[in-house]
């Protein structure tokens, strides 16, 4: 965060060193997004584009009052105390290895996302860098978003799920995509409907992997990435 240019953003450095780390971080990825997308930022002023935020915890300014096995030697009386006065060099024998955390979406991360939207026709218009496309929108109603979309559930081969790694959620969620898309899968072509999740590469970044996932899947099919090969 030391290297936030803050007077990019019309920020002055005063105001930088109280501001919210994740604030800071939001201007850039925003920027980014915009950037990626090919529309100056200085288009959005004066405009009436909306601007969505979500934003889940700050545990980072908290950490020093958490219990000691959270980041060890970093408590309140760890900081007073300073007992920590020798070296170590060790491997972990816990048999619960980063990668299998990582894998099961047992590992809490922290990570940040931003995406343009705008109108096809408009951003077509403008000459925008278009990766994908919204063909229909539902919230928690499958079958109603591909009747809206006009599409034929039968050709999803791939579907990206939440999977947060938790026995109840992720059965209830495996359920419904079954009963919405594989049996029309099968039914029309034979074939499997592979599931996948984004949070068995990058953990589980809370409020922001429903848009990790988003990105996956448009990398996806831009880049015609073979999802198929990484699932187990």
């Amino acid at each position: 965060m030391s290297a936030s240019d803050a007077r990019f953003f019309s920020i002055s450095p005063a105001e930088a060193l109280s501001m919210d780390p994740m604030q800071r971080m939001l201007l850039e990825e925003v920027y980014e997004a915009s950037e990626n997308a090919g529309i100056p930022i200085s288009s959005f002023s004066g405009t009436n584009a909306g601007c969505y935020m979500g934003c889940f915890t700050h545990d980072y300014d908290q950490i020093a009052k958490k219990a000691r096995q959270v980041l060890p030697n970093t408590t309140l009386s760890a900081l007073v105390n300073r007992y920590c006065q020798t070296e170590s060099a060790s491997a972990s024998t816990i048999k619960a290895p980063a990668w299998l955390s990582i894998r099961l979406a047992l590992c809490s991360r922290r990570g940040m996302a931003a995406l343009v939207l705008k109108p096809l026709d408009e951003a077509i218009r403008n000459g925008d860098t278009v990766r994908a496309v919204i063909r229909g929108p539902a919230t928690g109603l499958i079958r109603s978003a591909y009747e809206q979309a006009g599409c034929d559930p039968a050709v999803t081969a791939y579907c990206e799920a939440h999977g947060t790694g938790m026995p109840a959620g992720d059965s209830i969620e495996r359920g419904a995509i079954g009963d919405t898309l594989e049996h029309n899968a099968q039914m029309a072509k034979g074939a499997k409907l592979f599931v996948g999740s984004v949070k068995t590469n990058i953990g589980h970044i809370e409020s922001s992997s429903c848009l990790a996932g988003l990105i996956k899947a448009v990398m996806s099919l831009e880049k015609a990435y073979d999802c198929f090969q990484y699932l187990v």
